[in-house]
């Protein structure tokens, strides 16, 4: 398993169990620990927790829409940086 899956595979579990609890965590706690600490390790977490909210609100109509949505967001820019470095390193990918 690389490096990047296992901070996923970490960061999802870490989510996970931040929100098992009884209660909610207080959205103060949430945007700190999730988007904050977590979030900062890895957005695949942040993005699987949506995902599994949205079905444990039975809202499954909503998770293809979501997924989708979640992976365009993250693959369109990482292409479009990948194509501007391209272009601004020259002819034939070579450095000034």
């Amino acid at each position: 398993m690389s490096g990047f899956a296992m901070i996923a595979v970490f960061g999802g579990a870490a989510v996970g169990a931040f929100f098992t609890h009884d209660t909610a965590p207080p959205p103060e706690w949430r945007l700190l620990v999730v988007t904050g600490f977590i979030g900062g390790l890895t957005t695949c977490s942040t993005f699987s927790l949506q995902v599994v909210i949205l079905l444990g609100r039975q809202a499954g109509g909503w998770v293809p829409g979501a997924a989708s949505l979640h992976l365009t967001a993250s693959l369109v820019p990482t292409a479009t940086g990948m194509l501007m470095a391209r272009c601004s390193s020259g002819p034939a990918g070579g450095h000034a």
